[in-house]
């Protein structure tokens, strides 16, 4: 549970500096997708994948980490 939320912690701190950079500079190369949009990047998404990859490292399973993902989330 440590290596989740540590990673969840990391992916959403990552995820919000991409929201900041991308709300303050939209016309980045990097944000052409979200020009329209102004709710792009979702940290909660980053977090995610933050945890998964945290617990993926610490615990090198990777086939049965993505069950345990699946099942967290409710959501392919």
């Amino acid at each position: 549970i440590p290596s989740l939320a540590i990673g969840a912690s990391c992916g959403h701190a990552l995820g919000l500096a991409l929201a900041y950079w991308q709300a303050h500079s939209p016309d980045f190369f990097l944000f052409n997708e979200c020009m329209g949009s102004t709710y792009c990047i979702d940290p909660g998404v980053y977090a995610l994948i933050g945890s998964a990859a945290m617990l993926a490292g610490v615990t090198r399973s990777t086939v049965s980490l993505v069950v345990i993902m699946f099942e967290i989330t409710g959501d392919v």
